[in-house]
């Protein structure tokens, strides 16, 4: 009997161990914190897709890590068609449709599609695709 009792102990404290490794497992990847340390500034920011262009020419992924890389405050925000018009022209914009395929150049801009960055690549022939996706 003092046997079998040790055995459920056991098999308790077992189980419960495993179900707080699995609870922290689950909250440790399910967090949608992205942490980005930039010129010893600190930013806690989510992972949130919510593209925001800059005067540099990059697209940041939302407006957290924007204002995480903005630690100089010299950068604005502009609408970011505005800086692919500039880039590409007006006359390759319109021969592009606008579907989103996003194209990571090395220049650290990111294209709507292929179509916009190849329109890019006329303007600037050593650029080159670094990844499909955001930057």
């Amino acid at each position: 009997p003092e046997s079998r009792f040790r055995k459920m102990t056991s098999i308790k404290i077992v189980s419960t161990i495993a179900t707080i490794l699995v609870a922290c497992l689950i909250a440790f990847t399910s967090s949608a914190v992205l942490d980005v340390s930039k010129n010893f500034k600190f930013c806690s920011c989510t992972k949130d897709f919510s593209p925001v262009c800059a005067t540099n020419g990059i697209t940041y992924p939302n407006k957290c890590i924007f204002n995480c890389n903005n630690v100089k405050g010299d950068l604005n925000i502009i609408p970011c068609g505005l800086f692919t018009l500039e880039l590409v022209g007006d006359t390759c914009t319109r021969k592009c449709n606008h579907l989103k395929r996003l194209v990571c150049g090395t220049d650290g801009v990111t294209y709507e599609n292929p179509c916009m960055f190849k329109c890019a690549q006329q303007v600037k022939p050593s650029l080159k695709m670094a990844h499909m996706g955001h930057c």
